[in-house]
């Protein structure tokens, strides 16, 4: 079940890094434009002051056009003409040569020339859990992260987007840290909702062959 729900997952990035490696790269500032105009108020004295509008989250994969991947996934070499076999790699070594537990999440996103890794870390437990299996593996990778922040390591630091997402055995998404990841990977809201149907229709046939097969 975690790995086809992986899988699913896996399709929808690589239909992403594709789009971004192709694209001409923009700085930060321009992936973050403010789309509203300041805001206006006025005070209970009449005073009148103005706010900036909020800024849109910055679009991750915009910034560069040097995209790599690499998730835990066992698919044969030749099956789709993006497939590689990744299982069992250890973390990109161009970002840090690591090992041992939290150090090897189930996808990694990375580009060199801005020195940023995204990964993502799929859970799929029964819903009760979702909660505590999220705080459990955010706590797992926290080290990992803020080695590759510290600016006095070794190749400098990196900036780290760590997302732990999980999908329950019955499809049940945990809402707040999906929708956070297919923001920052710039997902339009048609592709959000496909990914979302395809990863829970994963969980909900995965379960019900165990359940069969038990």
């Amino acid at each position: 079940r975690h790995d086809s729900i992986l899988f699913a997952i896996y399709h929808a990035v690589m239909d992403r890094i594709e789009e971004a490696n192709e694209a001409s790269p923009l700085s930060e500032s321009k992936a973050s434009l403010n789309p509203t105009a300041a805001i206006g108020f006025k005070s209970g004295n009449g005073n009148t002051f103005k706010v900036p509008g909020p800024k849109m989250k910055v679009e991750v994969l915009a910034q560069a056009c040097d995209w790599q991947v690499q998730f835990d996934l066992d698919m044969e070499p030749g099956s789709s003409k993006s497939w590689h076999k990744f299982w069992h790699l250890p973390f990109p070594p161009e970002i840090a040569v690591v090992s041992g537990k939290g150090s090897r999440p189930d996808g990694a996103i990375w580009s060199t020339s801005i020195k940023t890794v995204i990964w993502i870390e799929l859970t799929s437990p029964w819903t009760e859990n979702m909660r505590k299996q999220h705080f459990e593996k955010k706590a797992k990778y926290n080290q990992l992260a803020t080695d590759l922040r510290n600016p006095k390591r070794n190749g400098g630091a990196w900036t780290v987007y760590p997302f732990q997402v999980e999908i329950s055995a019955l499809g049940v998404v945990n809402e707040q840290p999906w929708m956070s990841m297919c923001d920052r990977l710039g997902f339009s809201s048609s592709a959000r909702k496909q990914l979302t149907h395809a990863v829970q229709a994963a969980a909900i046939h995965c379960s019900h062959l165990i359940y069969f097969c038990r």
